[in-house]
């Protein structure tokens, strides 16, 4: 008995009652979807980096994985960076070089060093930008 709808039995349904419907080709269905996004996101995340190569070490890797973070807006979840660093003495701040949907305010100075960072969809303050355009994540969701 299917304890989810008790009217339902598992012998219920059959292969003719799929008759006459192609399953194959549904219009929402791309079979090559997920390569595709796996590809976008290697460009993405590789963009102005260098690769590793391949019999790397596995200290090397787990020290390259460990700043991996994807980072997104705590108040719509649009993602705001896809390679981070977390801070060593502070776990919840992270800093990065390669942002987007980011607005810095240039006008507005805090400790009189750094520019405050804004999720460009909602507003959020998501951060803080220094000097030398490196961004301070604390206001974020993180991601592995």
């Amino acid at each position: 008995m299917n304890p989810l709808n008790k009217d339902l039995e598992k012998d219920d349904f059959n292969d003719d009652d799929f008759k006459g419907l192609d399953l194959e080709k549904d219009s929402l269905y791309d079979s090559n979807q997920d390569e595709n996004d796996e590809e976008w996101i290697t460009k993405k995340f590789s963009q102005g980096r260098k690769t590793g190569k391949e019999g790397e070490n596995s200290s090397i890797k787990k020290k390259r994985s460990a700043r991996n973070n994807v980072l997104s807006c705590p108040g719509c979840f649009t993602m705001l960076c896809l390679d981070s660093q977390q801070h060593e003495r502070y776990k919840e701040q992270y800093r990065a070089m390669f942002v987007e949907n980011c607005r810095v305010d240039e006008e507005t100075l805090q400790d009189e060093v750094y520019h405050p960072v804004y999720c460009q969809v909602c507003q959020t303050q998501v951060g803080v930008c220094d000097e030398d355009k490196v961004y301070h994540f604390f206001h974020v969701l993180v991601g592995y």
